[in-house]
């Protein structure tokens, strides 16, 4: 929904039935259909500003819809701009999510085990100890306490992210022949979103990553596995900007007896790159504890990173500065639609109406490019796991459908306000998989006004695979 604008929406409907049969496969549990505004007349700006009485996650809303119609000659413009900005709600400014540890309200704790102060591995035993909590980062082994330190990492994460959109839509229709009009849309978003997560951590352990006898920190002289969070370098943040285009233009021909036939393509595409900040370099790290700086002058600040210390004023920041990465994550998908579609009705029912009937066909070619940074796909960043994906498919389908409204309420029939039967097939071909034939049996009855009763029957009649 972020890549709609939704000023230039008129209505949303939410069909509720399963409509395999005749929107795809995919919508097997009901549909949402956002319809845009056809047409409109005038000028209409829109400015609005919200917040919250405790925390400033401020929103800004404006729009711009301007458009004309002429009837006469079959001509209908709408242009529509709009932005909205909107604030962080971190997880503090809220009661019941300011920390991570829900034992207060009756739940489980998640504090992490990866903290700061951090916790060792004693090199004998391999029992999990906790550096003391103002620790200076020379502390003596004695003054180590079986356990683990804890980290909350609730002051750090928000619960809805900063996030800004704007963009345009357009929609123009033409009249080329009495029975022929061709229409247009586009429509450009930009949307920005900001999230962020807790300090790097560097979990020694599982990383295989430890603390060498050399390290001029280490006080027990045997190389150790630990667990370090890097509060200095600050939150991680991620930066998401995403660009999403949409071009639509089809006919509609107007043809006897009410009935419609339309014909469109589509073309969509969503260029996205994710920045993201304060990730470690695993090279980076495993030298700097290998470092044997002790720092020997007044006016010189170690090189060696030291895990032993407590709080953020331990470590040279220039030596923190020094393990941090920037990686990059650059996505495309695209998809490329046209199909055709008849419309109308077949002949009357006593219900009233008539049994409404909707042939068509579809081609769908749809593909993805998701590149993550090289550096992060090499294993070269702690605690960030990546891989870059491509694929692309081709979809091919057809489908039918009829509608009959069987009984009336104007029919006065006892018990049955009004019938409606609703049956339909669609067959689609996966270049990736292979086809399915997806048929649908509906019907609706209203035993008074108020009240519907739906049942509907859909089940794949086959499918093939192919290589």
């Amino acid at each position: 929904m972020n890549s709609l604008p939704l000023a230039a929406i008129q209505q949303i409907d939410i069909l509720r039935d399963g409509a395999s049969a005749v929107y795809g496969t995919d919508a097997i549990a009901g549909v949402v259909n956002v319809r845009f505004l056809q047409k409109y007349d005038g000028a209409l700006a829109t400015f609005g500003y919200g917040n919250t009485t405790d925390t400033d996650t401020g929103e800004y809303r404006a729009s711009i819809i301007s458009g004309f119609t002429d009837e006469k000659r079959g001509v209908e413009l709408v242009l529509v701009a709009d932005y909205f900005h909107r604030e962080a709600l971190f997880q503090v400014d809220r009661f019941f999510s300011r920390s991570i540890d829900q034992t207060r309200q009756g739940g489980s704790s998640f504090l992490s085990s990866v903290a700061n102060p951090g916790t060792v591995f004693d090199p004998v035993t391999g029992d999990p100890l906790k550096v003391p909590p103002d620790s200076d980062g020379t502390p003596e082994i004695a003054e180590f306490e079986p356990g683990r330190n804890r980290f909350d990492r609730a002051p750090f994460q928000p619960l809805v992210p900063e996030t800004e959109r704007y963009g345009v839509y357009t929609r123009a229709k033409v009249r080329l022949a009495p029975a022929v009009d061709l229409f247009t849309e586009f429509s450009y978003r930009s949307i920005f979103t900001e999230q962020q997560l807790a300090p790097a951590p560097i979990e020694g352990d599982v990383e295989n990553i430890s603390v060498p006898a050399a390290n001029p920190f280490n006080p027990f002289d045997e190389d150790v596995l630990f667990r370090y969070r890097v509060t200095e370098a600050g939150a991680r943040m991620d930066e998401v900007d995403s660009d999403v285009y949409r071009l639509v233009a089809g006919l509609n021909v107007h043809l006897p007896e009410h009935w419609e036939l339309e014909s469109a393509f589509l073309y969509s595409e969503t260029n996205t790159q994710d920045r993201t900040f304060n990730n470690l370099s695993r090279s980076a790290v495993i030298d700097a504890l290998a470092d044997t700086n002790p720092a020997t002058a007044l006016n010189v600040r170690p090189t060696a990173i030291n895990v032993f210390g407590a709080g953020n004023d331990v470590n040279n920041p220039a030596t923190i500065r020094s393990l941090l990465v920037t990686t990059t994550r650059n996505g495309t998908s695209r998809l490329f639609g046209a199909d055709a579609k008849l419309t109308g009705r077949l002949f009357s029912l006593p219900g009233g109406g008539g049994l409404f009937t909707a042939v068509g066909m579809e081609y769908r070619h749809e593909d993805l490019e998701d590149a993550f940074d090289p550096f992060a796909t090499a294993g070269g960043v702690i605690d960030l796991n990546s891989t870059s994906a491509n694929g692309d498919r081709d979809i091919i389908a057809g489908f039918g459908e009829l509608y009959a409204p069987i009984v009336s309420r104007e029919m006065a029939i006892p018990g049955i306000s009004s019938l409606e039967a609703q049956l339909a097939l669609r067959g689609e071909y996966y270049s990736d998989f292979g086809s399915t034939v997806n048929p649908k049996i509906g019907l609706a009855w209203r035993p008074v006004p108020d009240w519907l009763l739906r049942g509907s029957q859909r089940r794949p009649l086959g499918k093939s695979d192919s290589l």
